[in-house]
């Protein structure tokens, strides 16, 4: 997993939050029959291609374990893809019978659609993530991106950035903007709030940073909620978030 970490990082790990937060309300909840799952999906990794066809292969104990990617017309898969977490296994429960698996979208900007397989969801605060596969029309196959293991991708082609959103238990968030550098994907910006405070009065800090010159710098920082008032986010400089940079 690809994580930036700043000054402004919460104080927990990223999946040691999402597992917490989401253990209660999956313990009340028993697995769903692997039979009924919605396993089964397409799509064109260009306009013209023949259909890709993928089917999710869902274990026993209702776990996803990986994904099986086929030509059309034929039986036999001409790739197996394999979950891309083994701490954070994607347990399918009552309910998730219309849940979506797969999805797909351009996220390296070559022109070709590249695979999403659900990894991890948490309802309570609408965050997925998923293992992303990057589609290589050189072999015709699939590879496994690890650096896009991050909530919630969404590729921008207008800017040829991906952001990330990230909501906390309490109300604490981050949005973050990556780009890539040849074959790295680079934290450009991020900005939300975070918990605590410089000023004992005030419970979180609203914050945005960028890169600049190799370093990820403050724009600007503000305390917030201080003496019972409501959380404030700061504006953040159409500079700082969603735009491209020289780094």
């Amino acid at each position: 997993m690809v994580r930036h970490l700043s000054p402004y990082a919460l104080p927990l790990l990223f999946v040691g939050i999402l597992v917490s937060l989401g253990a209660t309300g999956e313990q009340l909840k028993k697995p769903l029959d692997p039979n009924s799952a919605q396993t089964d999906y397409s799509f064109r990794v260009r306009p013209g291609a023949d259909a890709l066809f993928f089917h999710v292969v869902v274990d026993a104990s209702s776990n996803v374990t990986g994904v099986s990617v086929l030509h059309e017309g034929q039986r036999n898969p001409f790739q197996t893809l394999s979950s891309c977490s083994k701490d954070l296994p994607m347990q399918l429960l009552e309910g998730d019978e219309k849940l979506a698996l797969v999805r797909h979208a351009d996220f390296n900007f070559d022109g070709y659609e590249d695979l999403e397989l659900l990894q991890y969801v948490n309802d309570h605060l609408g965050k997925s993530l998923f293992c992303v596969y990057l589609w290589d029309d050189l072999t015709g196959r699939f590879r496994y991106e690890p650096q896009l293991f991050i909530a919630d991708p969404i590729p921008h082609p207008e800017t040829r950035t991906i952001t990330s959103h990230s909501d906390y238990q309490g109300g604490p968030y981050t949005d973050s903007t990556y780009e890539w550098n040849g074959t790295k994907l680079v934290l450009l910006a991020e900005g939300g709030i975070t918990y605590g405070s410089k000023n004992a009065r005030c419970g979180f800090t609203s914050f945005c940073q960028r890169l600049i010159n190799g370093k990820m710098r403050k724009i600007v920082e503000k305390p917030t909620a201080c003496s019972g008032n409501p959380v404030e986010a700061v504006d953040c400089p159409a500079s700082a978030i969603g735009q491209r940079s020289k780094y």
